[in-house]
């Protein structure tokens, strides 16, 4: 799986793996094969991407860390920092860090609370929580465009408008071979 982009196939899988579990079509253990896979790189194109945007704190690593003690310290080596700290860490840097315009703040913390909440859902094996946490990712904007769109091989913002509009059997044709065949052995004609 090449981890550097979402196809529209992944996209449109997710959506598809939606509307199979929630008409009860097939058993939720076999939908989670599929959809591990998936959720697995949205964790790591958000984690990719969360943090390249730390690197852009105006205030070089400094951030309270507790709300008790209220101290301020200062991270030598914010690169290093930046590749190795927990996103709960990265979720406290952009509520509290001074940013330059048009970087960090409440838009990232937002997708980091959501990168978060998968990350959780995907330990926990939970298929509709899962499927809401990715459905929330695609929707979330940076301070300047929808995140994930550097990180597609098709247009985002298109596909989000498509889905919408879809019917379930366009939905499930533009997802993955595997779930068109699934589709299929339930007597369903997808062409």
């Amino acid at each position: 799986m090449n981890f550097s982009k979402l196809s529209h196939r992944e996209f449109f899988s997710v959506y598809a793996i939606s509307l199979l579990e929630m008409n009860n079509m097939v058993d939720k253990t076999e939908l989670l094969v599929y959809l591990l896979p998936i959720a697995e790189k949205y964790l790591f194109i958000t984690n990719k991407a969360i943090r390249h945007e730390l690197k852009h704190t105006n205030s070089c690593g400094r951030y309270t860390y507790s709300k008790t003690k209220r101290k301020k310290w200062y991270i030598p080596n914010l690169k290093k920092f930046c590749r190795e700290c927990s996103l709960e860490d990265a979720l406290k840097i952009f509520h509290r860090d001074s940013w330059a315009e048009e970087y960090g703040g409440i838009a990232w913390a937002e997708i980091t609370k959501e990168a978060i909440n998968l990350k959780k859902a995907v330990e926990q094996e939970n298929l509709k929580k899962i499927i809401l946490y990715i459905d929330r990712l695609n929707d979330l904007e940076h301070n300047t465009n929808l995140y994930l769109e550097e990180f597609c091989n098709f247009n985002l913002g298109w596909a989000l408008n498509y889905k919408f509009e879809a019917s379930i059997h366009e939905i499930i044709s533009n997802s993955s071979r595997e779930l068109i065949k699934i589709y299929s052995k339930m007597g369903k004609d997808l062409l």
